[in-house]
């Protein structure tokens, strides 16, 4: 048979389509929406059995200099002085793909608020990772999706990627940095108090008529909304279907063969855009690209193989080589749950840099400055080729009360249940702590001294602790002078860290429009890549928040815009 259907309509699938998208992630989706926005009509094929990938288990930030909506915070930033932000900190590598995103990423954003329901709002706080010189900003280049409804949907909401459990609350209720920051104040402000009251009676009433919360946040939010956008302008979805041949002239694709069970359907193209997320967990590239010591765990989307990488190796495309990091990484804490399954934890500023707390080695000594970017985090410990040697969070009583620590969550969790499962470790004294967690009970007693009395002026003359304003924003701004540093007090508790990775920085080689290059340099008329697929614009550097998805969406419109001046012959 080769007449199987699409997901969301029964109809068999078509067999000539202008546009086809192998990947529903953020830059799939984005592709698949502007593409059908000038008149293209779309297929996206998914080999999972879910929409959204890895972006709709992340925080949705989108780093996207230049939008409007980010000029509600920041109207004093500019082109000039963003452009030398990225070049002192990557200089030259990918230098003419990341202007083309820079001169593109606003009126990316500016199409999907005016034709979408692709909404975004700034945060008056949201400050890029780098501070190297003064052109990086508190605010206005990254934005985050607004919140969204499903019930729009109807079922169709079940086919979006579910969110890690541990970032919900009470058994599915979504939640994001504005909820957490009303649910801590529930008690103590009036405001937040029916604030929360609202959530909760959403939820509640989520759960009795729907099965499940409705109300969805970050990156299921901002999937949501492509999503719902996509279905709107007939986008067509085929999941767990992959692409298993290319038929071909040349240098141009001319019909792809799609497999899904145990159906074969050969389909006709206009373009072709990768967007399947990167290498990510690919059975073999992962061990011979990726770092050695790398841990094995990722809180990314677990079923990003990466097969048609394999395909693309018979056509002689092979990954760009400029990245400083194959990857993006984050600390991550792991447990297993009840049902068997590993929890991948991504430390990404809830802990680490809150006071009270610190880092130690496998020896018991501090070796890091905890309040630097996760992907900062991660490099540092991989370049240190102590990837596969245990790190520990340290955290008193007082901090793990206030912020969490990990899977805790902040606000007063009892943390005896992550005791008994051996997800935390604890001590009423260091002594305690350090037999705990193996490490020399002298060595870490040295370090808990030194650290607690660098606390008392505030100054990390050992590794510049909050020395930023990156760092100090994600502190504890009531605390003082450091936000970051407090003296740790008894009883103590810790959570081993592991080095994960959060996305691929290799990828593709491309044109500054997306074509996919070959080994020798010749393009590929009508292949492109997006997202995770296309070697990374930052070339492995991680200078700001939501430096994956904004670069995914841009290269998006990029695409879609060249295959359809392609398309009227004026490209």
């Amino acid at each position: 048979m080769n007449d199987f259907s699409g997901t969301v309509s029964p109809a068999p699938l078509k067999t000539q389509y202008d546009v086809v998208v192998l990947g529903s992630g953020a830059a799939g989706l984005a592709t698949a929406l502007f593409s059908a926005l000038r008149g293209m009509n779309v297929l996206v094929i998914e080999e999972s059995a879910h929409i959204g990938g890895t972006s709709a288990l992340s925080g949705g930030t989108t780093w996207a200099p230049l939008s409007s909506i980010g000029k509600a915070v920041n109207d004093s930033d500019s082109l000039q002085s963003v452009t030398t932000f990225l070049d002192s900190i990557i200089g030259n590598q990918q230098k003419d793909q990341r202007d083309h995103f820079l001169q593109k990423a606003g009126l990316a954003i500016q199409e999907l608020e005016d034709k979408t329901h692709v909404h975004f709002r700034p945060c008056p706080k949201h400050p890029d990772y780098i501070w190297t010189n003064d052109d990086a900003t508190l605010n206005g280049r990254a934005i985050e999706p607004v919140p969204f409804s499903t019930r729009g949907l109807g079922k169709l909401r079940e086919l979006i990627r579910p969110p890690i459990p541990e970032f919900t609350v009470l058994n599915g209720m979504q939640i994001d940095r504005i909820d957490i920051g009303n649910l801590l104040k529930r008690y103590s402000n009036i405001g937040s108090f029916f604030y929360v009251s609202r959530l909760v009676a959403r939820y509640a009433l989520d759960r009795l008529l729907f099965g499940r919360h409705t109300r969805v946040v970050m990156g299921q939010a901002l999937i949501a909304r492509f999503f719902q956008s996509c279905l709107e302008h007939n986008v067509e979805f085929v999941t767990e279907a992959t692409v298993i041949r290319l038929i071909k002239d040349k240098m141009k694709i001319q019909a792809i063969t799609v497999s899904k069970g145990n159906e074969e359907k050969t389909i006709g193209i206009g373009a072709l855009v990768a967007a399947t997320g990167g290498l990510g967990q690919h059975p073999t590239r992962r061990g011979t690209v990726y770092p050695k010591t790398l841990s094995p765990y990722s809180p990314a989307n677990p079923e990003n193989k990466g097969s048609f990488h394999d395909l693309l190796d018979q056509e002689n495309i092979g990954y760009g080589s400029s990245a400083i990091t194959p990857a993006f990484y984050a600390p991550v804490s792991v447990r297993k749950r009840v049902d068997g399954t590993t929890a991948v934890y991504p430390h990404f500023v809830f802990d680490r840099s809150k006071p009270g707390t610190l880092c130690v080695n496998d020896k018991g000594q501090r070796f890091i400055n905890e309040t630097i970017s996760y992907h900062d985090f991660g490099k540092t410990v991989l370049n240190n080729d102590q990837g596969d040697r245990a790190i520990w969070l340290i955290a008193d009583s007082k901090a793990i009360t206030k912020y969490g620590l990990g899977m805790l969550r902040p606000g007063g969790d009892n943390p005896i249940p992550l005791v008994r499962n051996g997800y935390l470790k604890t001590g009423s004294t260091v002594f305690e702590l350090a037999r705990e967690i193996g490490v020399d009970t002298e060595t870490l007693v040295k370090t808990v001294d030194r650290f607690n009395g660098l606390c008392k002026t505030g100054t990390d003359d050992d590794f510049g602790r909050g020395s930023t304003e990156y760092q100090r924003h994600n502190g504890d701004p009531t605390h003082g002078p450091n936000p970051t540093m407090r003296a740790l007090e008894g009883p103590f508790y810790a959570v081993q860290l592991f080095i994960g990775d959060i996305g691929s920085a290799t990828g593709f080689s491309t044109t500054p429009f997306g074509q996919i290059m070959a080994k020798d340099g010749s393009v590929w008329n009508n292949l492109y890549a997006a997202g995770g697929d296309m070697l990374s614009v930052m070339a492995g550097h991680y200078p700001g928040p939501g430096i994956t998805i904004g670069p995914g969406i841009t290269f998006g419109y990029i695409a879609a815009n060249h295959i359809n001046d392609t398309r009227k012959g004026i490209a």
